[in-house]
């Protein structure tokens, strides 16, 4: 809680210091993603699409850490491989919410985001 307290407090009034704190939330990122807890890789997920929309530089800086961070979220691209996909309440959320991160990080870190992003999650692709 503290943490995720902190690193909200950084993308709100962090602005270009953002990006040089990326590397000190790689590791907390990947556990969070990782977990069993769905609630806690949702907001893990939801922390990783701000942090990519908190400036124009803090997306490519992601772009550097996608070994790190993609390979976790490929296990949940098995149930419903196209955005939209899902029925509401059907407990597609997590895929869903995957999808929307994939697509912000694909927005925001530059020309190679899309070469990256399919390296480690094959099915994925812009809409």
């Amino acid at each position: 809680m503290l943490a995720e307290a902190g690193t909200t407090a950084l993308i709100a009034r962090g602005g270009e210091a953002v990006p040089q704190c990326i590397p000190h939330l790689i590791v907390p990122l990947k556990a969070a993603l990782s977990s069993d807890r769905p609630r806690t890789v949702l907001r893990a997920l939801s922390t990783l699409r701000a942090l990519a929309l908190s400036s124009p530089a803090a997306g490519v800086a992601l772009l550097g850490y996608h070994r790190h961070l993609l390979p976790v979220l490929d296990r949940y691209m098995h149930h419903a491989r196209c955005p939209g996909a899902s029925i509401a309440g059907s407990g597609h959320e997590m895929q869903d919410a995957v999808w929307q991160t994939l697509g912000t990080l694909d927005a925001t870190a530059g020309r190679d985001a899309l070469r990256s992003i399919q390296y480690f999650i094959p099915v994925y692709h812009r809409i």
